[in-house]
């Protein structure tokens, strides 16, 4: 970006192409949407509001299905205590209520991944304790975790979320084989049954059940990410980066994808590095910098720039 902002200085012009509102904002000096093959409108990025500009991407009635209906409850699902995990994290504690998306925000590094890792027993930590429904869960146990409601989508989709020479029903149904099989043996019928569901819940794109998931759009991938566990009913979703690679369109879905999970009274921590985000889907927010929880921010009071500054404050 520093590069493409020098290049602009020394008088040539410069069209760059992005779907990251963060980006935009430190680059352009004017914005122009697409949509559909067709321009909607050029704004002014200084004096445009991130909101507006994402209702001219999506269209009305798209950016209308994303916005917030909180309907947390005060049962608490989930319980963090002082987990400490060298040398990203120091302290962590906070609680997750029964239908909460929870955003956690911070920086490249600031050790998100590693939280969620925690959590979902993929990691041991050094101290602390992760209660589940008011009860300590052992550290570093994934299989107990996920027997407890518990799922966990990977930052990296591509190396670690899917099989790409499988297909969206194998993706799909690898959390629970045992539901589409007879007498030990995986039925066809039953699987490709099981999986139509999932894709016209979540509005997946593609010709068949057993396509291989290579072959779908980023967005796709990621919905059959999501979709996994949704089919395994888990009720808690730990959610790395669900939103990355993917396009405007496939992230607005991915947005009403989560909020109706929420609003079903599953609950979901939704880390991004994309601070724009942040505000469209969570309920609340909180910044994890230099190995604890600095600032919680509640919607709908969640300002993007008070967001950011606190994530890059000592930076």
């Amino acid at each position: 970006m520093v590069a493409v902002t020098r290049i602009a200085s020394e008088g040539i012009a410069v069209i760059y192409v992005s779907h990251r509102m963060n980006e935009i904002r430190q680059i352009a000096h004017s914005a122009t949407i697409m949509r559909d093959g067709r321009i909607i409108d050029t704004v002014d990025v200084k004096g445009a509001d991130t909101r507006e500009i994402v209702r001219l991407m999506l269209g009305a009635e798209a950016s209308k299905a994303a916005a917030l209906d909180n309907r947390s409850q005060e049962k608490t699902v989930l319980e963090v205590r002082d987990i400490a995990l060298a040398p990203k994290l120091i302290s962590i504690s906070f609680q997750l209520k029964a239908g909460e998306v929870l955003g956690i925000a911070g920086l490249l590094g600031s050790g998100r991944t590693e939280l969620l890792q925690a959590i979902m027993g993929v990691r041991s930590y050094d101290h602390g304790q992760v209660l589940v429904d008011g009860q300590a869960a052992q550290p570093g146990r994934y299989k107990r975790m996920i027997a407890m409601g518990f799922a966990y989508t990977p930052e990296s989709r591509k190396e670690e979320g899917i099989v790409p020479l499988l297909g969206v029903d194998e993706n799909t149904l690898s959390t629970n084989f045992a539901g589409v099989s007879k007498h030990g043996t995986l039925s066809a019928k039953m699987m490709a049954d099981a999986t139509r569901k999932v894709i016209q819940r979540l509005h997946i794109k593609t010709a068949q059940t057993d396509t291989p998931i290579g072959t779908l759009s980023g967005g796709n991938q990621q919905k059959v990410v999501i979709g996994r566990w949704v089919y395994a009913n888990s009720r808690v979703l730990l959610l790395d980066e669900p939103t990355r690679g993917v396009d405007v369109e496939a992230k607005a879905q991915i947005y009403v994808i989560i909020r109706q999970l929420a609003a079903e009274g599953r609950s979901v921590i939704f880390v991004s590095s994309e601070i724009e985000e942040l505000p469209l889907v969570c309920d609340r927010v909180l910044v994890l910098r230099d190995g604890t929880l600095k600032e919680e921010f509640k919607s709908p009071k969640i300002d993007q720039d008070a967001l950011m500054a606190a994530c890059i404050a000592g930076h």
